[in-house]
């Protein structure tokens, strides 16, 4: 992709409002291998080289992830020994269905995240993720699994659904008094 053309869509991303906008509109340009339905892209940053990721279906991708998909150490290389032996080093970055990526985080390259996936805020991606896992942390390692999640998710909106408590009361019924 050429520099410009790349420069120019994260220009546009800054003007649409929101994740599921900017996604549509990332699907339409087909610049990455795959990008498939529904994909909450809320970054304003498009990976350096967008070909090498595949994104699936109801992906939400959080601000300020970053997909590395090559790294530049080739150029430390080859300025210590004075000679451009070394080439950049590319790596492919795959996301599988109902994937959720937090803020912050970073995927690196040659990385799978299985479909049914959770990747906590701040976490860095450096090996596969396996189907229906939530992890987090630097580096990213398991921390619990999908249905955890969803049971939880279920508990917290059963609790919030009851018309007769206020958000004061529901707040400190949930999040204070944990009996």
């Amino acid at each position: 992709m050429k520099n410009i053309h790349k420069q120019l869509i994260n220009l546009r991303l800054l003007t649409l409002k929101n994740g599921a906008v900017r996604g549509n509109y990332l699907k339409k340009k087909n610049i990455f291998k795959s990008f498939s339905e529904n994909v909450w892209w809320q970054p304003y940053k498009i990976p350096t080289q967008p070909k090498l990721v595949k994104i699936g279906n109801n992906v939400n991708i959080a601000t300020e992830v970053l997909f590395m998909e090559h790294d530049i150490i080739h150029v430390m290389l080859n300025n210590s020994c004075k000679v451009k032996k070394y080439k950049q080093y590319l790596g492919t970055i795959e996301i599988g269905d109902n994937v959720f990526i937090g803020a912050r985080s970073i995927i690196m390259y040659n990385v799978k995240i299985g479909s049914n996936c959770i990747i906590g805020a701040g976490s860095v991606v450096t090996k596969d993720v396996p189907n229906n896992s939530v992890v987090a942390g630097v580096p990213a390692k398991i921390i619990g699994n999908y249905q955890s999640i969803i049971d939880k998710y279920n508990s917290y909106s059963k609790l919030h659904s009851k018309d007769d408590m206020s958000d004061e009361d529901f707040i400190e019924k949930f999040f204070w008094n944990k009996n």
